[in-house]
């Protein structure tokens, strides 16, 4: 029984795939629409960095702990510790079976030299989790194959990554952002220096106009019931928000956190100091940058009423999302105008450029985006003929 046993570690050992756990969290304080219990989610990758699989781990130990959380039996940080320690385990022991992914010999000296200069300072001072970040450098040489990264030339690395990746644009690029960071460190060559990166595919950016936006609003109203609940908003509310979001250009957490305090209505300027994640949480808004955006006269009213809705952080904003979809299919044919609630940030940047001729700085500043993001996303558009003509004229 010992042989086989043996045996059968031995042929574990050689699977060609790695395990990783993650915890979902509920959120500290009950919010309606959201998980109230823990759970470890197993998920087993390929050398290529593909998912095969993901499932959740269901243990006796697992179902105690939430259900004492969900009686109030166990603080929040008591069960987050007690699954932590559940989901190291699991990871210790999965260790033992871990498969390798195979690198070609050569690399794997590089490979291992890089991770010895570059990520085990990272391990002391800023990675959370080591094992993550060494497959994720392990998947990068590995899509090299047999080239070897000492001697191959700079169109053989990139076509091979190409061959490797079989298409997918987004492992591509995260492949190329990994071996670009080897090649910078200089443990392997010093004659490359940057590999090129898959071009991105061309954006499709939804929106609507002004017209269409009130088209839509009057589409609402006379085919939604006004006592409708709509993600923990009325009607009238998830219309307020939805021409805020236009008017704006706040994304969909900072209209959330959005208060009265922050808002200049003589100027009608708006100071963005926060946004909710989804777990209702505030935090600073993306890239921690604050800004202070203008709302147009035409949206002011608008805006005025969403910030007089209370409980904005117990407001679904995924089933807010959907149900904008939902009611742009129904009421617009162009699959363009198909929204989600970040689409309408894009709308408020079509509206700026094309209707009100503003510079790509100007909108850039309104957006608290840089102009080479709004350019990427917006360089298609051009003011009106109207607007143009308006601009014309006014500067004689």
């Amino acid at each position: 029984m010992a042989g086989k046993k043996s045996v059968e570690k031995e042929q574990l050992a050689d699977r060609d795939y790695i395990n990783s756990y993650f915890v979902k969290r509920p959120p500290k304080d009950y919010v309606k629409g959201y998980r109230i219990s823990f759970s470890i989610i197993q998920k087993s990758v390929n050398s290529k960095g593909e998912i095969l699989s993901r499932k959740t781990i269901k243990t006796d130990t697992i179902k105690k702990i939430n259900q004492d959380l969900i009686a109030k039996r166990l603080s929040w940080d008591d069960a987050n510790r007690l699954i932590n320690e559940i989901k190291d385990n699991l990871l210790k022991q999965d260790k033992k079976l871990r498969g390798q992914l195979l690198t070609h010999s050569k690399n794997e000296l590089w490979m291992n030299k890089y991770i010895e200069k570059v990520y085990s300072y990272k391990r002391k001072k800023t990675l959370k989790d080591w094992d993550s970040a060494k497959n994720e450098i392990t998947r990068a040489f590995v899509a090299l194959g047999d080239l070897d990264l000492a001697t191959a030339t700079q169109d053989e690395i990139e076509e091979q990554i190409d061959k490797h990746c079989a298409g997918n644009i987004k492992r591509s690029r995260n492949v190329t952002k990994k071996l670009n960071s080897v090649l910078r460190s200089g443990v392997v060559r010093t004659d490359i220096h940057k590999l090129s990166y898959s071009k991105k595919p061309e954006r499709i950016v939804r929106y609507v106009t002004h017209s269409e936006l009130k088209g839509l609003v009057t589409y609402i109203k006379s085919n939604v019931d006004k006592s409708e609940i709509i993600g923990g908003l009325t009607r009238d509310e998830f219309i307020s928000l939805i021409q805020t979001l236009y008017y704006s250009g706040l994304r969909i957490g900072e209209a959330l956190a959005a208060c009265k305090r922050n808002w200049d209505s003589k100027e009608r300027v708006f100071h963005v100091l926060h946004q909710l994640d989804r777990k209702g949480n505030k935090r600073l808004p993306k890239g921690d940058k604050t800004r202070k955006t203008v709302i147009p006269k035409i949206g002011a009213k608008a805006f005025q009423s969403w910030l007089e809705v209370k409980n904005k952080s117990k407001v679904d904003s995924i089933k807010i999302s959907k149900t904008l979809k939902k009611y742009c299919k129904a009421h617009f044919d162009d699959e363009t105008n198909h929204l989600s609630c970040h689409d309408l940030r894009h709308s408020f940047a079509n509206y700026l450029l094309k209707e009100c001729g503003f510079t790509m700085q100007a909108t850039a500043m309104l957006l608290g985006n840089s102009v080479a993001v709004c350019e990427e996303y917006y360089y298609h558009w051009k003011p009106h003929d109207e607007t143009l003509k308006f601009i014309s004229e006014k500067t004689g």
